[in-house]
């Protein structure tokens, strides 16, 4: 009776070791899996990084209205009203352009939108963009857009 509580005691032991192995081992695959993926996302950044353009001169505000004008003519949209403002504050000068276009369709102002964010054609983002249909039953419409661009003061 001594030899089968010992044994009893011996299988219970190495149930116990083999059990707290085998979690031990995959705490570690679960470690190494999410370190390889932060190791593939480090990657990715420090592409997007290195394909940045590198820092140059900024643009000044006739430079972005030029820019804004160039791609709203090479998607065929033309600007019923286009203004422009010039803010200062803290160091930094902010360019606002507000234009409002009328009966666009809207795949070529999707391309345009797409061209100037995360396509990065002109260095502006998108403040406000508010599109109403033009036309009942016709599928064009009018929209109204608020480009700025936030460049730093010349010391």
């Amino acid at each position: 009776m001594l030899i089968g509580g010992g044994v009893l005691i011996l299988c219970a032991l190495l149930f116990v070791f083999v059990r707290t192995v085998g979690k031990e081992r995959q705490r570690i695959r679960d470690d190494l899996d999410m370190a390889r993926a932060s190791v593939a996302q480090i990657i990715r950044l420090r592409d997007n990084i290195n394909g940045m353009e590198a820092p140059g001169t900024p643009p000044n505000q006739s430079q972005f209205v030029a820019n804004v004008n160039n791609l709203l003519s090479e998607f065929d949209l033309n600007a019923s009203a286009f203004n422009e403002k010039q803010k200062t504050e803290k160091g930094s000068t902010t360019y606002i352009i507000t234009l409002t276009l009328r009966a666009v369709e809207l795949e070529a102002f999707i391309k345009y939108l797409h061209a100037v964010e995360p396509g990065r054609r002109v260095a502006a983002s998108v403040v406000n963009c508010r599109i109403n249909r033009a036309v009942s039953g016709k599928e064009v419409y009018d929209i109204n857009l608020t480009l700025s661009m936030s460049v730093p003061q010349q010391k």
